[in-house]
């Protein structure tokens, strides 16, 4: 049996030490909480009789902090990311919902965690920051751009302001984050024919399974890919996102059979009685006997109120957006729950756009977390992943370049316009979207009224005249 060690007093059994080390007369004190883990604080105290209180009330703040999920005085970086993530969760003063959470947790687990984890939050020098780096560009198998850069350290300024708050480090001990990286390339884009191509394949792409729920997949992804054809909308959250209730939709009849008021209403759902206009016939047909023979025909517009980056804006959407939405609903809504779009727009309905038929049934409210790999598998089968002309691989952002980009060539649409359309400045189009040839804006930049200004037979006053040649008459 070891003797017993003078400076070394257990106060509860495997529970609580208080301890003195060889070189300091301060007593220190030892305890565990679940008989695996034990940790160490100094008391403060170098009296023994004023230690050993100390210690059984160092032993209670920790039981009490476990017991509200905190890290029991721990410096660790971990321990610290977990303070900040709950942070979070909490919404302490930030903004309810920040869409940018989730991306931040996954670089702490993902990036974070495993390289800073076990280092005390007041030990990262500059020098471990080098190593971190280092260890970042292993993971990721590349070298990261630049916003990747910019996300990290904001995610770290974050966990060191939570230690700051807490007193567990100095300010002086943070490490300056330089935010540096590669320079971000522009997604590459679809050609015309290209999308004509994925809009013409998609049907029979969709019936190329025989599973079920594969089946009902793909049907919603064929939805998504052309609303983001149509609007240009940001992938991702802003429309896997979108609700029956962020949606209004408004219908102007333009040609057909006029009826009563009833069936030419402007309908903006806003939640008011919608105004109603009269029309009269436009480019109508008869039949030998006088009867019109065409049916309505309505110029839709449909607005997505999308939440995404940008925070909150409106997307527009036309014909096919309101074709794809009908054709939704009728595959998510039968039986005694049949409705219309109509419907489940102006009653404000709670639930997901694009989501199958099968998701609605288990009570999943989840998109599909497949479509990247569904997108890359559709376009690879059909010779449309790679762009030749950059070499690298196709992304659903694509497709709203090939909208951005089809929009200035072929449609001249105004500059600002886009902007708010896409929820992006004008910088940002310019820079990332605006791929114009100098060959597809010949037409708009013909500039006739000016090249009639300029060269057309127009008197020039006499002031202009050559004084030399005056002189000379």
């Amino acid at each position: 049996m070891p003797a017993k060690i003078e400076s070394t007093h257990q106060l509860i059994n495997k529970k609580l030490v208080v301890y003195q080390r060889p070189t300091s007369e301060v007593w220190q004190c030892r305890y565990t909480l679940d008989n695996k883990k034990w940790f160490c604080k100094s008391t403060g105290e170098r009296d023994l009789q004023a230690a050993i209180p100390k210690a059984h009330e160092i032993l209670i703040g920790a039981k009490l902090l476990k017991e509200r999920s905190l890290p029991v005085v721990s410096k660790k970086f971990g321990d610290i990311a977990k303070l900040a993530m709950k942070r979070m969760d909490e919404n302490v003063g930030y903004e309810e919902g920040s869409d940018s959470f989730p991306q931040y947790k996954r670089i702490i687990n993902d990036f974070l965690v495993p390289f800073f984890g076990k280092k005390n939050i007041n030990s990262i020098t500059p020098k471990v920051m080098l190593e971190y780096e280092k260890d970042r560009e292993r993971r990721l198998g590349k070298a990261p751009t630049y916003s990747t850069v910019r996300k990290h350290n904001v995610v770290l300024n974050r966990i060191f302001n939570e230690a700051l708050e807490r007193g567990y480090v100095h300010k002086t001990q943070i490490p300056f984050l330089e935010t540096k990286g590669v320079k971000s390339q522009n997604y590459p884009t679809f050609e015309v024919v290209e999308i004509n191509a994925i809009l013409a394949h998609m049907p029979a792409w969709i019936n190329g399974t025989k599973l079920e729920k594969a089946h009902l997949r793909r049907h919603v992804m064929h939805d998504y890919v052309r609303v983001l054809i149509e609007t240009g909308a940001r992938p991702g959250k802003e429309l896997l996102n979108l609700k029956w209730k962020n949606i209004r939709i408004k219908k102007v009849q333009i040609g057909g059979v006029v009826t009563k008021r009833a069936d030419v209403a402007e309908r903006i759902g806003n939640g008011d009685d919608p105004e109603f206009i009269d029309l009269e016939p436009i480019d109508c047909q008869y039949d030998a006997e006088g009867n019109v023979t065409t049916e309505a025909e309505w110029d839709v517009t449909v607005y997505l109120d999308v939440y995404g980056k940008t925070k909150d804006r409106t997307a527009n959407g036309f014909a096919v957006t309101y074709k794809v939405l009908n054709e939704i609903v009728k595959r998510n809504y039968k039986g005694e729950n049949a409705t219309t779009l109509e419907k489940l727009t102006e009653s404000k309905n709670e639930d997901y756009v694009f989501r199958s038929y099968w998701n609605m049934q288990e009570g999943y409210r989840e998109a599909c977390d497949c479509f990247n790999h569904m997108f890359d598998a559709f376009l690879e089968d059909h010779n449309l992943l790679i762009d030749p002309k950059t070499g690298r691989k196709r992304v659903f952002y694509s497709i709203r370049s090939a909208f951005t980009t089809a929009a200035l060539n072929m449609d001249a649409v105004p500059i600002r316009d886009l902007s708010k359309q896409l929820g992006n400045s004008v910088v940002m189009i310019q820079k990332h979207y605006d791929r114009a040839t100098g060959e597809a804006i010949s037409k708009n930049v013909k500039a006739s009224n000016a090249h009639n200004a300029f060269f057309g037979n127009t008197r020039v006053p006499d002031i202009y005249d050559s004084k030399k040649r005056k002189e000379l008459a």
